[in-house]
């Protein structure tokens, strides 16, 4: 299996693609930087737990939306290095709505807000490809394994 990385966003990917990721591809990319979130549930709480702990938030971290987008705009790598971040696969009947729209704008414009600054941010989200899809989910584009 091969992916072709985009530029920046926030991805839709199959559960098994997701679930076989690593450098190996990816051929385009020499460097990736992933991150995993620890998630069990698409919950708001979750979510901001998640991503404190796979990016390494700082202590002070206050648990809401503003403070991670703080965080996120702060975060540093490498030049030319590509960071991924990936939302595994949960039991889909336990997702917030409210929290996964939020949590998808916020990744978006952290995708934007680092394009502009020349880096690579992608946010892949892992879903069971027979699952019927949410409408939070429905916008977000497809990003297709080979």
């Amino acid at each position: 299996m091969s992916i072709q990385l985009p530029q920046n966003g926030v991805y839709r990917l199959s559960a098994q693609a997701a679930e076989s990721l690593d450098a190996t591809v990816v051929p385009q990319v020499v460097v990736l930087n992933w991150h995993k979130l620890p998630v069990t549930q698409w919950s708001r709480d979750e979510l901001l737990d998640g991503l404190a702990r796979g990016l390494n938030f700082p202590d002070h971290f206050g648990h809401n939306w503003d403070a991670a987008w703080d965080c996120l705009t702060e975060l540093t790598w490498q030049a030319g290095e590509h960071k991924i971040i990936v939302l595994p696969n949960t039991d889909q009947s336990s997702h917030d709505t409210q929290a996964m729209t939020t949590f998808l704008n916020l990744m978006g414009e952290a995708c934007e807000h680092w394009k502009e600054q020349g880096q690579q941010l992608l946010v892949l989200i892992a879903w069971d490809e027979g699952s019927p899809v949410p409408e939070w989910l429905s916008g977000v584009p497809v990003l297709a394994d080979e």
